[in-house]
């Protein structure tokens, strides 16, 4: 069955968030009015009805099953249709269809696209476009899931530019197919956005739905973000290890923020505010002990419009709270709030927690038996209880909850803290890298990092000078430059606003400027790109004579060009000095310069001088 996405008043809705990195762009085929005659490939039908019905006898919450996974190898020499414009300029487009699909998603192997290129999926009435997918989506890894498209038939399109740096020879290995309404959780359940959840208005942006392909199935499940003592941004998740214990798991999720209807018991929520792929760093999922604990690290920092929130947590191992909540996406829905708030103190588990091949420490969970507030189901597995003060204090391994009583069990954060020394074990080492070793510590929203403002390219024979405005914020410790997307030099100091590259080659240049905090870094500031065409440079010009050299009071340049330009730059690149001279010779006053090495610049109208001062 097809769904439409209906946009009022907007012909495209084209995706810009910092998901899968996504770019502004149009696809090609929109640009040019291209058709939809592809070539094809329709996925087998399968039969979803028993598959519904396997998973009804899952008593113990664990990973909620959604999705038949498809392996394939479609390449763009095997599958699709290529097409070359006049200009040398690539077009690859593949139709895939799988029938009575609620949605699909996609992953990508192999993946590494080249500077400008582009790659689009969306439905064939373009109503739903996800892209531009670029090459800052490409990962060490090289594996790319991409978010579910909601429809069973999708266009992938990939553009690639006349001679790019490199072809592009990516494959896609999985086709995802949603054979799931993802919005039929039980009537119990209640809204993040009914009054119940009036006082975690905050705390809600830290737990995301993801799903996750393992085999030949796809699987939702829900987790958080977690602060760490550096307040440093560091996107690190927090989940259950029965849904993610490898690092070929970690590298299919993708999580959804946000995902929660507006207003209490509204309509489904927005789901394209996704980060797709992961780290696995730490879990115990051995012969020698287990605990129901998995961290990721994901891919990127969640972009400002998605308003994370980092949340914190309690790693006191006596403690013993008598308000509870789950935050959750029971059966992979909108978000849902669950609360005990009766006074029934959550208790240790003392026993073995057996769950399918795998059984886990004793004493190692928190025991809940009968919720106020609504419930979990399958797909809440690996969502944060939190305690009274709303600091994580535990992550949901299963139980037999449902609208109308049982227990469930909480994986105890304070045993998954530094119950086992090995780093890749515990969550101590990576949540309290400044090893301040609290009991507890608060959550917070992402700390922005401002970006440097109207970054300028003025471009002189072959050097280009830049300069910028810093931005309105505190704790700027630097600046570090980006020349065509490679590191510029070293870190420049806060109050350097300017800076010159020199002795540039003809060719096209592209600079943006990022601002240092203490905690982190910010993004680049605006692009700017200029093209070098110098024809006649003479660079350090045997004809030019700068004495005494070293100097200490008076240096003396002569044979200069009319209406020549001199300039002084000091080691660091910040010009110190400047003035123009229509004579053939000049005087400069150096008395007041500290000693040290220097670079004076001389620029007249055909040639530019480049000549090592000493000041003594």
């Amino acid at each position: 069955m097809k769904k439409t996405v209906i946009v009022i008043g907007i012909i495209f809705c084209f995706l810009t968030s910092w998901s899968q990195i996504l770019t502004k762009g149009t696809p090609y085929s929109v640009k040019k009015q291209l058709n939809n005659n592809v070539a094809e490939e329709v996925l087998p039908s399968f039969d979803y009805k028993t598959l519904i019905e396997e998973d009804q006898t899952n008593l113990m919450k664990q990973a909620y099953r959604f999705a038949k996974i498809f392996p394939v190898n479609y390449t763009m020499e095997n599958s699709g249709t290529m097409y070359i414009d006049s200009e040398g300029n690539k077009i690859w487009r593949l139709k895939i269809k799988s029938q009575n699909a609620f949605s699909m998603a996609l992953i990508f192997r192999n993946f590494e696209l080249p500077k400008n290129a582009e790659l689009y999926i969306y439905t064939p009435d373009k109503s739903y476009i996800f892209g531009a997918i670029t090459s800052k989506n490409n990962k060490t890894d090289k594996i790319l899931p991409t978010a579910h498209i909601p429809s069973d038939e999708i266009i992938v399109e990939y553009f690639e530019p006349k001679n790019a740096e490199l072809n592009a020879n990516f494959y896609i290995s999985e086709v995802s197919h949603n054979y799931r309404d993802d919005n039929k959780s039980e009537w119990c359940e209640v809204d993040i956005n009914c009054e119940e959840g009036d006082n975690w208005q905050d705390i809600k942006h830290s737990i995301c739905r993801y799903d996750f392909s393992i085999g030949s199935y796809g699987y939702w499940c829900t987790g958080a973000l977690l602060a760490n003592t550096n307040n440093d941004n560091k996107p690190y998740f927090l989940t259950a290890s029965h849904c993610i214990n490898t690092q070929e798991m970690a590298s299919t999720v993708t999580l959804y923020f946000n995902y929660e209807a507006e207003i209490c018991e509204g309509s489904a929520g927005t789901q394209t505010q996704t980060i797709s792929n992961a780290t696995l760093i730490a879990n115990k999922n051995d012969g020698a002990g287990n605990l129901d604990f998995a961290l990721l690290e994901m891919s990127a920092v969640p972009p400002d419009e998605y308003q994370a929130y980092y949340a914190g947590w309690n790693t006191n191992d006596n403690f013993n709270p008598n308000v509870v909540t789950c935050i959750h996406h029971p059966a992979g829905d909108i978000k849902k709030i669950t609360i005990d708030n009766a006074g029934n103190n959550p208790s240790v588990y003392p026993y073995p927690l057996a769950m399918g091949d795998i059984t886990y420490d004793s004493h190692a969970h928190w025991y809940i038996w009968d919720w106020e507030v609504g419930t979990t189901e399958g797909g809440s597995s690996g969502s944060p209880l939190f305690d009274n003060n709303k600091r994580i204090i535990g992550d949901l391994s299963g139980g037999t909850a449902n609208c109308d009583g049982g227990y469930d069990l909480f994986q105890r954060f304070s045993v998954a803290w530094d119950s086992y020394s090995v780093n890749n074990e515990q969550l101590k080492h990576w949540l309290d890298p400044a090893g301040i070793n609290p009991t507890t510590f608060d959550g917070y929203y992402i700390l922005t990092y401002n970006l440097p403002q109207n970054l300028v390219a003025d471009v002189t024979g072959n050097s280009v000078e830049l300069s910028w405005e810093a931005p309105s914020s505190k704790n700027i410790t630097g600046y570090q430059l980006y020349r065509n997307e490679e590191l510029l030099g070293q870190e420049l100091p806060s109050s350097q606003l300017s800076y010159i590259d020199d002795n540039l080659e003809n060719n096209d240049y592209t600079y943006c400027v990022k601002a240092i905090y203490e905690g982190g870094m910010s993004e680049c500031s605006n692009e700017e790109t200029i093209t070098i065409n110098w024809t006649n440079i003479n660079i350090y010009d045997n004809r030019i004579n700068i004495y005494p050299n070293p100097a200490n009071k008076i240096v003396n340049i002569n044979n200069l060009q009319e209406n020549s330009k001199i300039e002084i730059y000091n080691i660091t690149g910040i010009k110190i000095y400047e003035t123009n001279t229509s004579q053939n010779k000049i005087n400069i006053d150096v008395s007041n310069i500290s000693s040290g090495v220097f670079t004076i610049k001389i620029i007249s109208a055909n040639h530019i001088s480049n000549k090592t001062l000493i000041i003594e």
